[in-house]
């Protein structure tokens, strides 16, 4: 049996009542129109809503406080296991030789950068001085 498509290719983008059907956007249109959407409304709420308690505890200290986290616990929910899958899928891919010349690179790599970020963050802290002049008695 086989099966073919007999709608014409203008015929496809028109729903069964004749109506033209709006064509899909793609994922980077999708997400700035949920960026600018996301300005518009927060604008709206901003402006729209005196501050006070609604605003501040309910909307911002609430819902979007909840649906915030949430997101961002998925995110790294999803991310840790990804990374870990894609390593590993790396690594079962190539022989033990390069596996292990790419291992001491990657190991020498982190230990450089982590070196790096701890002069920087060394350096910084005694050229501003954080917390001079600070009375930590009370």
């Amino acid at each position: 049996m086989e099966f073919t498509n007999h709608l014409q290719p203008s015929e496809e983008s028109e729903k069964s009542d004749g109506r033209r059907r709006l064509p899909r956007l793609g994922l980077t249109s999708q997400i700035l129109l949920a960026l600018v959407l996301g300005l518009a409304c927060g604008a709206v709420l901003h402006y729209a809503v005196p501050a006070g308690a609604v605003r501040d505890d309910v909307l911002i200290g609430g819902v979007f406080y909840l649906v915030g986290q949430g997101f961002i616990r998925l995110m790294q929910m999803l991310v840790v296991p990804l990374v870990f899958c894609s390593i590993v899928c790396g690594a079962a891919a190539i022989d033990t030789k390069t596996l292990g010349s790419v291992g001491l690179k990657t190991l020498l790599l982190y230990l450089l950068t982590t070196a790096v970020a701890i002069s920087l963050a060394l350096g910084v802290g005694n050229l501003i001085n954080p917390g001079e002049g600070v009375d930590l008695s009370s």
